[in-house]
């Protein structure tokens, strides 16, 4: 029985459409001024218009009631840049679905992002909640590394302190 590589890592066909959806939303809400329409067959899965900006296009796909608790943010410093939405003190969520970090515009799972993200909440969230935050890292590419995983989603900062001293500043 010779199965490729990775088809026998592939999950049911409902599971890998869902991680396909979501990921076309992760890149909707890196590019809002692009249309995004996910197709397969006659079915539409996702549909995004163009979107004046990233507040409208997180209303477009996550709706109204969380695009309202969600504040601009845009910091600089050290050549690093910040910006993006991020949850109003006092709104919090109950799981990190709305947690969502970009590098240099790539969806990324950073742990630095998310413990910064987490400890500059932590008086504004209660325990066992999450701030909801779209953030776009900016970065020199040098101090950056994604092969830590396969799939490039995960990554480490060449100065890890740094970085996350940055976050949790701005933030």
């Amino acid at each position: 029985n010779s199965v490729p590589g990775r088809r026998k890592f592939l999950k049911t066909e409902n599971t890998e459409s869902a991680h396909i959806i979501h990921l076309s939303k992760l890149y909707a809400l890196a590019h809002p001024g692009i249309r995004f329409s996910l197709i397969e067959g006659t079915r539409t899965l996702f549909r995004s218009p163009a979107c004046e900006n990233l507040q409208d296009r997180v209303r477009e796909i996550f709706g109204k009631s969380l695009s309202e608790c969600l504040a601009p943010i845009q910091k600089e410093k050290d050549g690093m840049f910040l910006n993006g939405l991020l949850g109003k003190p006092g709104y919090s969520r109950p799981t990190r679905k709305e947690m969502l970090f970009y590098v240099n515009r790539r969806p990324v799972e950073s742990k630095t992002m998310s413990y910064a993200l987490l400890e500059a909440y932590h008086t504004y969230a209660p325990r066992g909640r999450f701030p909801p935050a779209v953030l776009f890292l900016k970065i020199d590419s040098s101090q950056v590394d994604i092969n830590i995983h396969p799939a490039k989603r995960e990554l480490r900062f060449r100065d890890e302190m740094k970085t996350r001293n940055f976050l949790i500043e701005s933030i």
